[in-house]
C-alpha cells in the first residue's frame, strides 16, 4: 500500500502542477513535427525534421528536436506522451 499511496500523491503533484515554459514549447514544436513526420509518410528522421522547422523558421536545436521525436515514438506505442494520457486527461496537440 505504501507504494501505491506514494504513486497517487505523484499523480496529483502532477496534475495541480502546471507545465513549464519548456515543456509548452516542446508541445508546440511536437505539433510541428507530427505534421513534419505525416506529409513524409513517417520516413524522415530527426534531421531531415529538423531540416524542415528550420524552413519554418523554428530555432529548435536537432538534439531537442531528436528528444521530442523519440517521445513521440513512445507515445505512438503507448498512447501517451510521457506517461500521460493526452486524451484522458483533455489535453489537444
Amino acid at each position: 500500500m505504501p507504494r501505491t499511496r506514494c504513486c497517487q500523491g505523484w499523480l496529483l503533484l502532477l496534475v495541480e502542477q502546471p507545465l513549464s515554459d519548456r515543456a509548452l514549447e516542446d508541445l508546440r514544436i511536437l505539433k510541428l513535427i507530427r505534421d513534419s513526420y505525416g506529409a513524409s509518410h513517417e520516413v524522415y528522421g530527426y534531421r531531415r525534421i529538423h531540416l524542415d522547422l528550420r524552413e519554418l523558421g523554428e530555432t529548435a536545436g536537432k538534439n531537442r528536436v531528436l528528444k521530442i521525436m523519440r517521445h513521440l515514438m513512445t507515445s505512438k506505442r503507448s498512447g501517451a506522451i510521457n506517461g500521460i494520457d493526452m486524451a484522458q486527461d483533455g489535453l489537444q496537440l
